[in-house]
């Protein structure tokens, strides 16, 4: 087995591949308005304890209902508190590229699903306004 120096030539392409995971990086950045930016923001404030991350069992519970609220599955707002958890550990914010790159990664909000509890909070004010105006008429 012999050792040798590598030559600038033999560095070339770690460079190239270093720049490429660069690129990716910033391209899987969110806006500012991604619900999963926005969910990993409220669950960065919701941690306690610094850099040991320490997020309470009825926090995560309200941080689950709130992630299924704005659309994420329950499976998607896990990863979330997992990435956010993570990169506190690491002493990175969540506005930090690499973050937002993992966060990226999540599968996005499905619209579809959050459009049913809006849909059934109208139907139940028509329905409640349909009680009030038979009871206003009857009496």
């Amino acid at each position: 087995m012999t050792l040798r120096l590598a030559r600038e030539t033999d560095a070339a392409p770690a460079s190239g591949a270093i720049r490429d995971v660069g690129l990716e990086n910033r391209m899987a950045a969110m806006a500012a308005d991604d619900v999963r930016a926005a969910f990993a923001a409220m669950v960065a404030t919701s941690l306690e304890g610094g850099r040991a991350a320490i997020l309470r069992p009825r926090a995560r519970r309200a941080l689950m209902s709130e992630g299924v609220k704005l659309g994420l599955r329950p499976f998607d707002t896990s990863l979330v508190i997992a990435i956010v958890q993570d990169a506190a550990r690491r002493g990175e914010g969540v506005r930090t590229t690499p973050v937002q790159g993992r966060l990226g990664m999540v599968g996005a909000p499905n619209e579809s699903e959050r459009i049913w509890p809006i849909l059934l909070g109208v139907f139940v004010g028509i329905a409640l306004l349909a009680i009030l105006i038979l009871l206003v008429e009857a009496g």
